[in-house]
C-alpha cells in the first residue's frame, strides 16, 4: 500500500487482479488470452520492446502432461514438467 507491504490486519483490494479472476471464471481461456487482459499483456510486453501480438495469445494452446516426480527419504517431493 502506497508502496509498502500491508501491516497485519490492514486490507488491500486488488481490483483488477479481482477483474481478471472473475473473466476467467466466467470466460475460461478466452477470459486471459482474449479481450482486457491479453490487450494488457501485449501493453506491457511491447512497451518494453517486445514483439507479442493479440493473435499470438489468442492462439495459445495448452497441453497438460504428467510431471516427472521424485520422493526423497519420505519427505521431499521434486517435480519436474517436461514437453510432451
Amino acid at each position: 500500500l502506497n508502496g509498502k507491504a500491508p501491516l497485519p490486519g490492514q486490507f488491500m483490494k486488488l481490483t483488477n487482479l479481482a477483474k481478471t479472476f472473475r473473466e476467467v471464471a466466467e470466460k475460461g481461456k478466452d477470459g486471459f488470452y482474449k479481450g482486457r487482459v491479453a490487450e494488457a499483456i501485449v501493453e506491457l510486453i511491447k512497451s518494453k520492446g517486445g514483439v507479442m501480438e493479440l493473435d499470438d495469445l489468442a492462439a495459445h494452446d495448452t497441453d497438460f502432461v504428467e510431471p516427472i516426480k521424485y520422493t526423497f527419504n519420505d519427505e521431499v517431493t521434486v517435480y519436474e514438467v517436461t514437453e510432451s
